[in-house]
This record gives structure tokens, C-alpha cells and sequence, in this order.
């Protein structure tokens, strides 16, 4: 399955010494904030479908986040796992 849609954007709010080197920028706690949703596409078969990504359940100090997959029939998939910066 691939998914495309746009990703939340995340502003930064943290204060940089001039020569720190940083190679990511730190994301907001709240970037999964509850009842959030992603409206998006999957692909399956070769054809585009409309689905949503709503965030159930976020954890700030563990990054475990619930989220609930709906695709446009309906069907849903409970979905658990950990957000981590690549």
C-alpha cells in the first residue's frame, strides 16, 4: 500500500546558537494532537482511493501514537505503533 497526501506541518519554535549544528528540527508535542485528520490517498490495484488517518491517541513523552485508518467505504483499521524522526 502506498499513501500519499499531504504530512502535517510542523513549525519550529526552538532558539539556535549560531554554531550549533543541528540536522533535525525538533517536532511539537502536539503534532498528533487528538481527533486530527490526515485526508490522503492509497493506492491499491493501480487505482487511487480516498482515505482518512484520524490520530485516536498520543503519547508526547513515550511517542506512541493510535490512529484509526478510514477508507471511503467506510471500512476501518485500528492502527497502533511509535512516531519516530527518520
Amino acid at each position: 500500500m502506498k499513501w500519499t497526501g499531504k504530512s502535517p506541518i510542523c513549525k519550529s519554535k526552538g532558539v539556535r546558537e549560531v554554531n550549533e549544528t543541528i540536522t533535525k528540527t525538533p517536532v511539537p508535542s502536539d503534532v498528533f494532537f487528538f481527533n486530527s485528520l490526515w485526508k490522503g490517498f492509497y493506492e491499491y490495484l493501480g487505482k487511487r482511493q480516498p482515505a482518512t488517518l484520524m490520530v485516536d491517541w498520543f503519547n508526547t513523552t513515550s511517542s506512541k501514537v493510535n490512529a484509526t485508518f478510514i477508507e471511503a467505504s467506510n471500512i476501518q483499521l485500528k492502527l497502533s505503533g511509535e512516531f519516530r524522526i527518520r
